[in-house]
Formats: structure tokens, C-alpha cells, sequence
């Protein structure tokens, strides 16, 4: 099935990623610097190069935004992965808040289906059932422990908390309107050249569940990242850009390097080694590194795109192990470059 690229942001997703930046205005640029230097880029450097458009965007949906005082429950932590997962689980349950007469339980099954998505985990059912599940499951979740208060509120009274964010977000859309409009032209640049590159080298960037992608949004508010949320992805406008700057190349030379480059950075070798021992999905992985689920996400896309591991889907989780082919081949063809002539 052909994978369905388009050619304009989605007005939801933006605003969602809006509300979030716009919240937490001073600090954002000093927190995108530090995760662009968590994953080998020089992050001062970058952002200062790619900052402009974002910044403003950022900062007239902020002129623009519209804010009520029960929706503070969303940002009391910067840590992002409760909002995202909030975000998440709006998006499964946005057909029950339809209909007044949908309560309790059907909402806390739609937010556990975005938690096992966001961490490609299969918690059952019966877990989020009774509040004595409920308060086991959050204890042991992989959300932070700073967020599990939060995130427990979020599954007691799942309905009332989704329905203040739906409107929230129904509320900012006209924000989003006005950021957009005032960035008209470097916007439309930018989804240009979007549109120019080739599908089939945006869709390889897309590793997990490559086979069920539908669909794949370009996204100014999350610009420096690619996301996937189910079947769509959305694909930040500097994605490419940051991926170049990490030595995203081609060819037998390129690809030594880009592995080399990968074991160079500190984050990636501490993985690799850890999957040495056994085979590991990426809830372990960052349990075990102290890297955040974003990060070890990123860490493994780029491992995969250079050859360095494998994937392989068991017991509905994805587990990631050490490609030995790769390994050797990296090896080989160091000493044949290095010792070739040589000899």
C-alpha cells in the first residue's frame, strides 16, 4: 500500500506541539540544544541555524493562545512524555467524547492502548479494570516518577481530564491559524522542499512497522524530530537537515564512517554494548542507559539505518539485538582500507 505523503502541516498536531513550546517559551531553546547534543549534533551550532522560523512560530501562537485554568494540570513538569502521552490518548478517544453517556472505563482502555503504543509495550486489559490495577500499573510505568501523580489522576478521571484537553486544543486552533499566516512564506519554502525530496528516502528513515505506514506529515512545531503516532508519522521540516549533520551518507566509504561516527558517540556505544548480553526492547534499553524514550528511539533509528542492529517483533514488542554481519563487515572493511595497501 503506498505510503500517502503530504503536502501541508495538520492543523491538530501542530497546535497540540504549539501548546506545549509556548508553555515553556524561555526554556525551550536551551532544552532542544541540549537533546540535539544527546544524539552527536552540534547543537549550539544547529539550532542557531534553524532556530528562526521556529522561534517566531513559537512565539506569535503564544500572542494568540487562549488559556483556561484547568488545563495547568497538562504543564506542571517540562519532562514532555505525559503530555505526549496525554496527546495520544486524546487521539483514541476522541470518538467516546462524542457521546455524554461514555464514561470510566472505555476512556482509561483508550489511554493504556496510547501508553503501549508509546512504548511499544502489551500491558492487558484487566490492569486499568480496578483501582488497586490502576495504582500497580502507574507505580511500575514507565512514565517519570515526577509525572506518575499525574498520570494516576489522568486514569481516574480519564473523561473529565480528556475532554478540558480536546477543548483546549479546539479552543488554540485559531492560534495555530494566526502563527501559520504570519510565517506564509518561509512556511511555504520549507514544505517545498518537503515536497521535492523523494518518498522513498523519507519512508526509509521510518523503521519500526515500516509495512503498516499510511501516512506522513510534514510538522513545523516538532521540527527537529520524526514521530510516529499509529499509522502516520510526522516528519519534522529540519528532520533531514539534522540527519545530514550527523552524517547520514551513502556508499561502501560513507557508511564506514557512519558507523564509526555512531560507536563514537557515547550513548550509541553504551547501547550497543548492552545489547552484546541479549536482545533488548527499547523500554529496557532506556531503564537500563537513564536515556529518556525519545532519545533511545532516536538512538535506534539511526543504528538501524547504519546497519549496526537488528529488529525483530516477539511477544508483541519490538526487540532490538547486535547485526554481526554488520559488525563484521565495519571490521573488514577497516582492514582492508587500512592494511590493503600494506600488503
Amino acid at each position: 500500500m503506498p505510503i500517502n505523503i503530504h503536502s501541508d502541516l495538520n492543523p491538530p498536531y501542530e497546535t497540540i506541539n504549539l501548546l506545549y513550546f509556548s508553555h515553556w517559551l524561555d526554556g525551550t531553546p536551551a532544552w532542544l540544544i541540549h537533546e540535539l547534543d544527546k544524539i552527536g549534533v552540534d547543537g549550539p551550532s544547529f539550532y542557531a541555524r534553524h532556530s528562526k522560523v521556529f522561534e517566531k512560530y513559537v512565539r506569535v501562537f503564544d500572542q494568540h493562545r487562549v488559556e483556561k485554568p484547568e488545563e495547568a494540570f497538562f504543564f506542571q513538569r517540562r519532562e514532555p512524555v505525559f503530555f505526549m502521552l496525554v496527546s495520544r490518548s486524546a487521539t483514541h478517544t476522541q470518538q467516546l467524547l462524542i457521546s455524554d453517556e461514555t464514561r470510566g472505563l472505555p476512556y482509561r482502555l483508550g489511554i493504556l492502548r496510547a501508553y503501549n503504543e508509546m512504548f511499544e509495550l502489551v500491558v492487558p486489559e484487566t490492569q486499568v479494570q480496578t483501582m488497586d490495577g490502576l495504582v500497580e500499573f502507574v507505580e511500575n510505568s514507565a512514565i517519570p516518577e515526577a509525572s506518575r501523580w499525574d498520570f494516576l489522576q489522568l486514569l481516574t478521571h480519564p473523561r473529565e481530564h480528556l475532554s478540558v484537553f480536546h477543548n483546549m486544543l479546539h479552543n488554540n486552533l485559531p492560534a495555530y491559524k494566526k502563527a501559520r499566516s504570519a510565517l506564509k512564506k518561509p512556511i511555504a519554502n520549507l514544505l517545498l522542499n518537503f515536497i521535492r525530496s523523494e518518498a522513498e528516502y523519507r519512508s526509509k528513515n521510518l523503521v519500526p512497522k515500516k509495512d503498516t505506514l499510511t501516512d506522513i506529515y510534514p510538522t513545523l512545531a516538532l521540527p527537529f524530530a520524526q514521530l510516529r503516532i499509529g499509522d502516520i508519522c510526522y516528519y519534522g521540516l529540519f528532520f533531514d537537515d539534522m540527519l545530514q549533520s550527523v552524517g547520514h551518507l551513502t556508499g561502501q566509504r560513507e557508511t564506514l564512517i557512519n558507523r564509526f561516527k555512531a560507536l563514537g558517540d557515547k550513548s550509541k556505544l553504551e547501547i550497543m554494548l548492552l545489547l552484546t548480553k541479549q536482545p533488548r526492547y527499547s523500554l529496557e534499553i532506556s531503564r537500563e542507559t537513564g536515556l529518556t524514550a525519545a532519545t533511545v528511539s532516536y538512538h535506534m533509528n539511526a543504528l538501524l539505518n547504519c546497519g549496526l542492529v537488528s529488529m525483530e517483533k516477539r511477544e508483541q514488542r519490538i526487540y532490538y539485538s547486535v547485526r554481526t554481519e554488520g559488525v563484521r563487515w565495519m571490521l573488514d572493511e577497516t582492514g582492508r582500507l587500512l592494511l590493503g595497501a600494506a600488503e
